[in-house]
């Protein structure tokens, strides 16, 4: 005699679970790569006066960087440009500082999501 089973489930909506995990456009995962990111970007960034690493806009929801003066692009497409006073500082700053510290960044990121500290 076969047996019959009826099973009936009532799921959150996608939306729902991701909301709730701080995975959502804008959560709290996006917040804290943003934020982290950034952290680790500002020392690469070409520094004057701090027009340019002060016109940086991260606003919601949080998922690019963006630095906002009229010579951003050309500081950024020109590794000519040599900063004497911080060699670390020049051209494209952000694959740089990925470069250096990609990897660190990688395994705070997973200890942070490991520890519940998102």
């Amino acid at each position: 005699m076969p047996l019959k089973v009826k099973v009936s489930m009532n799921m959150n909506s996608i939306s729902t679970v991701l909301s709730n995990h701080g995975l959502e456009a804008g959560g709290s995962v996006q917040r804290y790569i943003t934020t982290n990111l950034i952290r680790m970007i500002d020392g690469y960034v070409p520094l004057r006066a701090g027009v340019l690493k002060g016109s940086r806009n991260n606003a919601p929801p949080y998922d690019e960087i963006v630095y906002d003066t009229p010579y951003a692009a050309r500081l950024y497409y020109n590794p000519q440009y040599n900063f004497n006073y911080s060699p670390q500082r020049g051209a494209y700053w952000d694959k740089r500082a990925w470069a250096d510290n990609g990897d660190t960044f990688l395994s705070d990121l997973k200890q942070a999501i490991e520890g519940d500290k998102i």
